[in-house]
């Protein structure tokens, strides 16, 4: 059992209780009642490992049940059972006896074995994935094969997939030459069409879902002792069932959200959901049906449990499909430069893919089936359960088992297929194969999506988005992996297969037309005249402006007439400018299109802009998507200096993040640091995503802070949050070219507004309900101890009648600043400290000395410690050295011209301060490249350089007016973070891999590789771990 060791033993303990007397009086009489159990059942079961008395196989199951299960097959034959506590698994591993599972006896198996996250994430049971076989489930299975996925259907909504695909496409050409998580992009595209078939398009959710439907499979995959020993259920030793319950909460908030709404309308008017030609949304549809007499048992509920299953199944297997296929074709060439011909002959080298082009893309077709093949998206199936005792080869199977179908086994099982463990798309194409094997499983050697009754009802539409996105990526774009790096095929086994490693490639344009060309034009009219008559006008106009600005304008590199400098711009802007600064000295100016740049690369220079000239350069220079995301620029961050956003700054400085509050929300900090540990402990020995776990506990520690702790986010802000400071940090078109603002060429205006659409909707409905309760109710804002959250002090001082500047748009951009800000810059900080720590082993012993001098072994970081942990700090100040949170700042703009190092700057430029250059000029530090925390040690060191700004060596929060107002609490969080993580943990690299210090240039500085480290236990005591 020493597997089990590390989360079964901590998890008998609290901190208030020791369960392991309870536990261990429980135990005795189920072990007797267990062998009593075992003993009546027949002897005709299949045969199976030897299990231990009361635990049975657990101590010995292999966490990839897949590979495990196909090994033990070998042993013990084509059907074996094993028992996994109390309960009876039975597993089947040859077409032969699948066979009588899935057709000879389907009506008998068609039950299914509900997990206990199984059971929360559908409603009970509900959907059509997880529901037992009845006529509730036989009514939902009709509406959607006949309703939604229906032949006619299908085809009335290609228009969706089209658009979509299109975007998809003009998205990745946006990216040519650079990284693409392939997973990603397809599972927005996957998501959007999804989402517009079902609720329509105003509703898009592909950020929100990536991330709450990749956290439910992983729920729904992940051992659970309670599954194997029922009667543990009430102590949810794992937190399972607590953390399914968190992530289902997310995905039926956003599902009652979008119901309630169309609900409204409905009782509004009367052509709501219909979109498409006239055709109704599948919404609408089962709205209408709720609401018929003779269809009385489809409830809201069920309409739910409807919507999850199209939302996690849907987007998951198909995304997976794709991956894998990928994978398979960029590693095999030759099956790349097939598929890549037969492309070519049906499509042609000067056109785009069709989906009347697919039925005709034999080998294509051959591919994908083979990928499912080898990679079935769901190896073992979803678990049957027989609803009376049967017989399967002979054997007994009691009423009530769980049945696992090996998909995987069969799939690469050498009596069924020549050279199975070898990609080859050619057995498909013979003309046995191709008649031979289909996706309804009607050869039970190839079953990739089950068969009989509970065949997956959403293989149409998955068949055909697979084929459509593939054949698209391939005919588009040539595809290779990043330099230096290899295909790894390893997997992780869940409820659904994946890729161990996601996998990002970089593509490369292979049809000759630019997609400029698609970009111009839409389906009704050609841009691209216009366009050309507009750029010769505004070239001239361009030509004239340059030519009346002074000649004491800073210098810099040659322009092109209209474009500028723009085809020579380095995406990496800090590296950049950097280098363009030895050439040009530390003040130059760019033109970007008709936009004028100025960019500061010394201390010197900077105090002139940040002190002496802090008021003319306190505007700023907001971007179309800052624009976007800040309800046109009313927050803190991207407002002009003016009485709103000193108004703002206040009420963030002085109450939100005072001496007194901070102090006051201890506590917060204090249990999410304490929930942070847990986790980290649960997980110990496995792989870590750094930056996820940092900002799950951050954005709690803010939501809650914001507004009480009934609303947390964590999963849904991640994603979104990261998409927004993508799309600010992104390169425009129409920023530089102000004209173009209305054609929207590459269409950031409109992903950031959705977006952001997504963030405001979370916010509307936060503050709507509070309202609501403020009128039903006087204590409703009591949070900690009768404190007022940030919402209801903000809620207040609107309705005072000096404050009537205050609006709920403003209300929405300074909690929008709040969450980005906050959860942003503070969680990469935490990666590339752990990052720098973990690659410079002798600073990690320095600060864990630190902190069992400080700390002690015996106990575990409290808030009171972090001020005498210099050696923390000073590393913490080294990070921000050489890996500032915002490389160039945010840009300012001078209100009026003003002259800078005795050069003009004119009134509405765009000014970086470049700290990146700052940070490692070896004018102010020695040995600029080496992190080194020793010089923050020194005297000088700990009295000159602090966060706010007042020395410009060292400005990563900035300086002046516009310094980041949410600095003494992003300090205090990330030295909380980083000193529990280091002193309750060991952290290593998983095998085989190498530090990464890459990063991608946007808005904030990211690391190109996230940070994955592995932990292991520190401290002695298991206690100090719950």
């Amino acid at each position: 059992m020493t597997q089990y060791v590390p989360w079964w033993w901590p998890m008998m303990k609290t901190n208030k209780y020791d369960l392991t007397p309870i536990l261990v009086a429980i135990f005795v009489p189920i072990g007797v009642a267990v062998l009593w159990y075992r003993s009546t059942l027949s002897r005709c079961l299949p045969p199976g490992p030897r299990n231990l008395p009361i635990v049975g196989y657990l101590p010995f199951l292999d966490p990839n049940l897949h590979t495990h299960f196909t090994n033990m097959a070998h042993s013990h034959g084509p059907i074996f059972k094993i028992w996994l506590g109390i309960k009876l698994y039975v597993v089947i591993n040859t077409p032969e006896l699948a066979k009588t599972v899935v057709r000879d006896q389907d009506e008998t198996f068609a039950n299914r074995s509900l997990t206990i996250a199984a059971s929360i994430i559908a409603y009970g049971g509900q959907d059509i994935a997880w529901s037992n076989s009845n006529s509730s489930w036989r009514n939902l299975r009709k509406i959607l094969v006949h309703e939604v996925l229906s032949n006619k259907n299908l085809e009335a909504c290609s228009s969706f997939r089209t658009d979509e695909v299109r975007k998809m496409i003009k998205n990745v050409y946006s990216k040519i030459g650079t990284r693409i998580d392939v997973k990603e992009i397809s599972f927005f595209m996957i998501a959007n069409v999804l989402t517009t078939m079902v609720w329509g398009k105003d509703n898009h959710l592909g950020a929100e879902l990536q991330m709450v439907v990749s956290k439910i499979v992983e729920m729904l995959g992940r051992p659970n002792l309670s599954d194997f020993f029922p009667f543990l259920t009430w102590f949810d030793l794992q937190g399972v069932e607590r953390e399914s319950k968190v992530h289902f909460k997310e995905l039926d908030r956003v599902f009652t959200s979008i119901i309630d709404d169309r609900i409204k309308l409905n009782s509004e008017r009367l052509d709501v959901g219909v979109g498409h030609e006239g055709k109704k949304d599948f919404l609408q549809i089962l709205l209408e049906l709720k609401d018929q007499k003779d269809a009385t048992s489809l409830d809201i509920t069920k309409i739910k449990a409807l919507l999850t299953d199209i939302m996690v199944a849907g987007t998951e297997t198909t995304t997976s499909v794709i991956e894998w296929a990928m994978t398979e074709i960029m590693q095999n060439r030759h099956v790349m430069k097939r598929v890549q011909e037969g492309l070519a002959e049906v499509v042609g080298p000067n056109n785009i893919v069709e989906e009347s082009h697919l039925s005709k893309l034999k080998y294509l077709d051959a591919t994908v089936k083979e990928t499912l093949r080898l990679h079935p998206v769901v190896p073992l199936l979803v678990p049957r359960s027989p609803s009376q005792t049967c017989t399967v080869g002979g054997y007994t199977i009691p009423k009530g088992s769980t049945v696992f179908v090996n998909v995987w086994a069969i799939h690469r099982d050498p009596r069924n297929w020549d050279n199975p463990l070898e990609f080859d798309p050619e057995r498909f194409l013979t003309e046995e194969g191709m008649d031979k094997y289909d996706f309804k499983g009607n050869n039970l050697k190839f079953f990739p999506f089950g068969s009989g009754r509970r065949l997956c009802p959403g293989v149409p539409l998955a068949e055909k988005m697979g084929m459509y996105i593939l054949a698209s990526f391939l005919h588009s774009f040539d595809w290779s992996l990043p330099k230096g790096e290899e295909h790894d095929f390893s997997d992780t086994f869940s409820i659904a297969l994946k890729k161990r490693k996601p996998l990002v490639a970089i593509p490369s344009q292979r049809l000759r037309d630019s997609p400029w060309w698609q970009v111009m034009s839409t389906h009704n009219h050609n841009l691209t005249p216009v366009l050309a008559a507009i750029f010769v006008l505004i070239g001239a106009a361009v030509l004239w402006y340059r030519s009346t600005l002074s000649s004491s304008l800073p210098p810099g590199p040659r322009h092109l007439p209209i474009l500028g400098y723009l085809p020579f711009l380095d995406p990496n802007l800090h590296t950049h400018f950097t280098n363009m600064a030895r050439s040009y000295g530390p003040i130059f100016k760019i033109w970007l299109g008709s936009k004028l740049y100025v960019v500061i690369n010394t201390q010197e220079l900077a105090k002139v802009v940040v002190r002496d000239q802090d008021e003319t350069f306190a505007n700023r220079s907001p971007t179309i998507a800052a624009l976007a995301m800040s309800y046109g620029g009313q927050g803190i961050g991207w407002s002009n200096n003016n009485s709103s956003l000193r108004n703002l700054r206040k009420i963030l400085v002085h109450q939100v993040l005072s001496n007194k509050n901070l102090e006051e929300s201890g506590s917060i900090r204090r249990d999410e640091v304490r929930k942070m540990i847990r986790n980290v402990y649960s997980k110990m020995g496995a792989k870590i995503d750094i930056n996820e776990i940092s900002f799950s506990m951050i954005s709690n520690i803010l939501t809650t802070m914001a507004w009480g702790k009934d609303n947390h986010f964590g999963v849904e802000l991640q994603i979104v949050i990261s998409k927004i400071v993508e799309m600010i940090g992104r390169p425009n078109l129409s920023d530089f070219f102000p004209f173009l603002k209305w054609f929207d060429l590459q269409g950031v205006e409109r992903e950031t507004k959705m977006h952001s659409k997504n963030l405001d909707r979370l916010l509307s409905n936060i503050i709507n309900d509070r309202i609501k309760s403020n009128s039903e109710s006087l204590d409703v804002a009591a949070r900690h101890e009768g404190k007022r959250d940030l919402l209801q002090f903000l809620l207040e001082l609107k309705d005072q009648k000096d404050t009537t500047s205050l609006d709920i748009d403003k209300i929405k951009a300074l909690l929008t600043d709040t969450m980005i800000a906050g959860t942003e810059t503070t969680t990469s900080l935490t990666q590339w400290a752990m990052a720098e720590i973990m690659h410079n082993r002798n600073i990690m012993k320095r600060v864990q000395e630190e902190l069992a001098d400080i700390v002690g072994t015996s106990n575990i970081v409290e808030e009171s410690h972090l001020p005498k942990l210099k050696y923390l700090d000073a590393t913490i100040k080294e990070t921000l050295r050489l890996h500032p949170g915002v490389p160039l700042l945010i840009p300012r703009s001078p209100s009026q011209t003003c002259t800078v190092g005795e050069y003009t700057i004119p009134k509405g430029s765009t000014v970086f301060v470049n700290v990146w250059a700052i940070h490692r000029d070896p004018r102010n530090w020695d040995n600029p490249l080496e992190f080194n925390p020793e010089r923050f040690l020194t005297r000088e060191g700990m009295d000159k350089y602090d966060f706010k700004g007042n020395n410009l060596k060292f400005l990563p929060f900035g300086s002046g007016r516009r310094a980041c107002p949410g600095v003494p609490l992003a300090t205090k969080v990330q030295t909380y973070i980083l000193a529990s993580l280091l002193h309750s943990f060991e952290w290593s690299l998983p095998e085989g891999e190498e530090h990464d210090f890459s990063d991608v240039f946007s808005i904030a500085l990211k690391k190109r590789k996230p940070l994955v480290a592995v932990p292991s236990q520190r401290l002695s005591d298991v206690s100090l771990y719950m």
